[in-house]
């Protein structure tokens, strides 16, 4: 127990995540020298917050990065799936075309895939945002792929979760 923790526990009678009334999120270990990095490892940077969780996928061989590092928008309004994801295991992402959304026709969703305490799930996470729509409009998303890059848990209730993904053609 870290000494937080135990510091909580000894004022409040629980642990800080039980405070903020969010569960417990995994903390990444740090890891600045990329070659260190497993492939589709989490890893934190030296300054980044413990809340950030960073995944590294290495070059993309026989890629090219359409967007990179993007903010996955909406993430708010997904609260529960979207910490659900980040406190998952095994997670995946990937983009789904949206031509019924009553808000964009064009909207291309960001679904994750995970495995979380009640078994496997699949969930709409959030939107590539709007002022990427274009590059997909007229092509839609044959031979592109998303590669989740960072997660974002909150600190408190009052704050959002967020991911960042980096979106590949072949």
């Amino acid at each position: 127990m870290g000494f937080l923790t135990g510091l909580f526990k000894a004022l409040f009678g629980k642990s800080n995540d039980v405070t903020r009334g969010m569960g417990s999120f995994p903390v990444a270990p740090v890891i600045d020298e990329p070659a260190e990095r497993p492939q589709g490892g989490e890893f934190r940077r030296f300054g980044d917050d413990e809340n950030v969780i960073r995944i590294y996928f290495g070059p993309g061989r026989g890629r090219r990065k359409v967007v990179n590092y993007m903010s996955v928008a909406g993430t708010s309004y997904r609260y529960d799936a979207v910490c659900a994801f980040i406190r998952g295991k095994d997670r995946e992402v990937y983009l789904k075309e949206e031509p019924d959304n009553p808000v964009d026709e064009n909207a291309i969703g960001v679904y994750g895939i995970w495995r979380g305490v009640t078994g496997k799930h699949d969930a709409l996470l959030g939107y590539v945002p709007s002022s990427h729509l274009d590059r997909f409009k007229d092509r839609g998303l044959d031979g592109i792929t998303v590669s989740l890059d960072a997660m974002f848990a909150p600190e408190s209730k009052t704050d959002n979760p967020g991911l960042k993904v980096t979106i590949w053609e072949r």
